[in-house]
């Protein structure tokens, strides 16, 4: 038996050696990494969803204006929500640019944001 396995892998060997090896697969790119949130670029139409999975960030609330990473201006109208900061709330999920969850706890959002009077202030602190 011994004598038949020797010669087996003898043949395979003695076989294979003439002809070219295969091509070995290629390496995989590496993983890209997770982008951090950058709230400052957030912009235009935002729909507020009633569950925390279906929604692009979380946010939660800040009442004192000084304490937001954003400054939010809520717009009158999807046409002027042009700039960082400039939201506008619609109804419509299919309209948003973006979506977001309200957080009622403190340290499971994604960001914090405030909201303020003046169109000027709005943006990131």
């Amino acid at each position: 038996m011994k004598q038949w396995i020797l010669a087996l892998c003898c043949c395979c060997l003695i076989s294979t050696a003439g002809l070219p090896r295969q091509a070995q697969p290629e390496a995989l790119p590496p993983a890209t990494a997770v982008q951090p949130i950058n709230p400052c670029e957030l912009k235009g139409a935002v729909y507020v969803e009633k569950y925390r999975n279906q929604a692009d960030y979380s946010v939660f609330i800040e009442e004192v204006e000084a304490f937001g990473k954003l400054k939010v201006f809520k717009e009158e109208a999807a046409i002027f929500a042009t700039e960082p900061g400039w939201w506008y709330f619609t109804d419509q999920r299919g309209f948003a640019d973006f979506t977001i969850y309200i957080e009622e706890t403190k340290g499971f959002e994604h960001f914090t944001i405030s909201f303020t009077k003046y169109r000027s202030s709005a943006g990131c602190n």
